[in-house]
């Protein structure tokens, strides 16, 4: 499991037409992240790789699940800026 595989279906987020789109693809992202958490667990049960390796794949999708969250609340604090501008002219 590499980082970059991780990053790759992030990448693909960024073509969409809309921030709102764009969003959603993003917390589906979220899901995916933690979804591979629970396969980690899984590896670890069954010893199919060194901690060390789990730990560090581990320690860079939590890393990675943070920036994606904290990037999702950045937007929809935008859109909300957004949307209270378009309503206060």
């Amino acid at each position: 499991m590499d980082l970059l595989k991780l990053m790759h279906p992030l990448t693909k987020g960024v073509g969409r037409w809309s921030t709102t789109s764009f969003m959603l693809f993003m917390s589906i992202e979220i899901g995916s992240l933690f979804e591979m958490h629970t396969q980690i667990l899984i590896a670890r049960e069954f010893k199919y790789s060194g901690e060390d390796k789990l730990l560090d794949v581990e320690n860079r999708s939590t890393e990675l699940s943070k920036m994606t969250i904290k990037l999702i609340r950045v937007l929809e604090a935008k859109a909300m800026y957004q949307r209270f501008l378009a309503s206060n002219p």
